[in-house]
């Protein structure tokens, strides 16, 4: 049957099934079909199912109802390069006729673009909560859909609350003394999340305490699903993905060995992944996780770090199933390097990953985000400093998993860029791809400035982003609408959105 014999409420429906990629694509065959592609309704329910995937911040379904058609295209895009007031256009001697589809499309700019001063805001709100009593409970993270924040506060509390109604909706009943960790996957529809939480025993206990439970945001109850022990002096980034959850830890500083834990918690089975101890190789030293598999970011001294994606039923017959006990036992070692990977290469650049302090585990970062235009299909970053100077070096990739089947996987370098940007702190990169952090600029009179760059499009000078002021405490950033949330002078929790 041909297009032209359906209705539109036909053509309609089956766009509603789709992603916005392949409602575009379709969009391109004939006219008739472009037409429907891009009727309101159609756009209407592809950014409905945005927000309830959590990839769109504060809409409702009447808010999204309420907008035009152009007006829900502009916030796709939005999801793409980030909030406007981040970069300056460029005007080009032409402006090229693109096909509505490519428009969508990342393309690197041959022509440099030079940022404004500073970001305009456009929406904020202010939580006046006890401040944090030191570096590690000044955490604080805004989940995805823009709702509700988590953040590890006075005295050394992990609390859930909402950012529009600045109201505590859970607080974390810890076992120990503190907490040192925690990240949380929302859930689509917006209602629940599992959160990964890790504690430390005492000060001078090197036993931490890994806890991973789902929260009901509307009743406030949460359900403990796995609990155990592990022994590592403390715990970098610990990151949560559908059943698995991963954390990197230092073994032994002077060892230079930082294995991964792998953890599938629904089996309650877990792995380490690392080297091989008699025969020295790389070890992880920073790992992401995306549905059923594993990025890990490996570095030797003296060599360029390696980026592996690993399908994570690569390591089905080395899982050990966990044994509940009070005394830590050891589990075997997996060495990564006699598994079979989807992807093992070298970035093209040197990174400076430095591992003798927390401040030089900052150093690098690993990111990877899902595409809001299709499923199934990531931005990867692999962030560092060059070596011997605090310039950014940035490597950034696209993948493609199709289903997850290994013979249709697509992996290719989007850009590899560095900037003349001297800057400080740790990466933390949206989907965008900007980089929020501190850095000196020159129009500040050499200043340290918190502020947002692009390492492809901002050579010297980023934008400066008002209202952060504090630099001993963790900021974060959202990663599709570009919100900040942060510490202002007061204290105050600040969630700052930006036009």
């Amino acid at each position: 049957m041909q297009c032209q014999g359906l209705s539109e409420d036909n053509i309609r429906s089956i766009f509603s099934f789709c992603d916005i990629t392949t409602v575009l694509s379709v969009g391109m065959a004939n006219k008739y079909l472009h037409r429907l592609s891009l009727d309101k309704l159609v756009w209407v329910n592809l950014v409905d199912n945005l927000r309830y995937r959590g990839f769109i911040d504060l809409l409702s379904p009447s808010d999204i109802r309420s907008k035009s058609q152009e007006e829900l295209v502009a916030l796709v895009k939005a999801l793409l390069t980030g909030p406007t007031s981040w970069i300056a256009p460029v005007l080009p001697l032409t402006k090229p006729k693109l096909p509505f589809l490519a428009r969508f499309r990342s393309k690197p700019t041959s022509q440099a673009r030079q940022a404004r001063g500073q970001a305009e805001i456009s929406t904020q709100y202010s939580l006046h909560l006890p401040a944090p009593r030191s570096f590690a409970e000044g955490q604080v993270k805004l989940l995805p859909g823009g709702k509700y924040i988590l953040i590890a506060n006075s005295p050394g509390t992990l609390e859930c609350w909402s950012v529009q109604r600045e109201k505590l909706i859970w607080a974390y009943e810890k076992a120990t003394s503190d907490i040192i960790g925690f990240s949380a996957q929302v859930l689509d529809g917006g209602d629940e999340a599992n959160i990964i939480v890790c504690e430390k025993w005492s000060l001078h206990d090197a036993k931490n305490l890994v806890r991973i439970l789902n929260l009901n945001f509307h009743t406030g109850i949460s359900t403990t699903f796995f609990t155990n022990s592990y022994e590592a002096s403390y715990i970098i980034q610990p990151k949560i993905c559908g059943k698995f959850a991963c954390l990197v830890y230092p073994s032994g500083v002077l060892s230079g060995r930082y294995p991964c834990i792998l953890i599938d918690w629904q089996s309650k089975l877990h792995i380490q992944l690392s080297e091989d101890i008699k025969d020295v190789r790389e070890s992880p030293i920073l790992a992401h996780l995306i549905r059923d598999h594993i990025f890990l970011l490996t570095h030797r001294s003296f060599e360029t770090p390696k980026i592996h994606l690993f399908g994570i039923t690569a390591f089905s017959r080395h899982w050990q199933r966990i044994t509940y006990t009070d005394n830590l036992i050891p589990f075997p070692v997996v060495d990564i390097f006699k598994v079979q990977s989807i992807i093992s290469e070298p970035t093209t650049h040197e990174l400076e990953v430095l591992w003798d302090s927390y401040w030089n585990i900052c150093s690098s970062e690993l990111y990877a985000h899902e595409s809001p235009l299709e499923e199934g299909t990531y931005r990867v970053w692999v962030y560092g400093r060059q070596p011997g100077i605090q310039r950014v070096k940035a490597c950034s990739y696209h993948l493609s998993l199709s289903n997850g089947r290994q013979d249709t996987i697509f992996w290719r370098q989007r850009y590899l860029q560095g900037t003349d940007i001297p800057y400080i702190g740790r990466f933390i990169t949206p989907y965008s791809g900007h980089t929020l952090g501190y850095f000196l600029s020159s129009a500040y009179g050499h200043h340290v400035i918190t502020g947002i760059f692009h390492p492809q499009v901002d050579s010297d000078r980023g934008v400066h982003l008002p209202g952060w002021y504090t630099i001993n405490l963790n900021p974060d950033i959202s990663t599709y609408s570009g919100a900040m949330i942060y510490y202002d002078q007061s204290a105050a929790v600040v969630v700052t959105y930006f036009k």
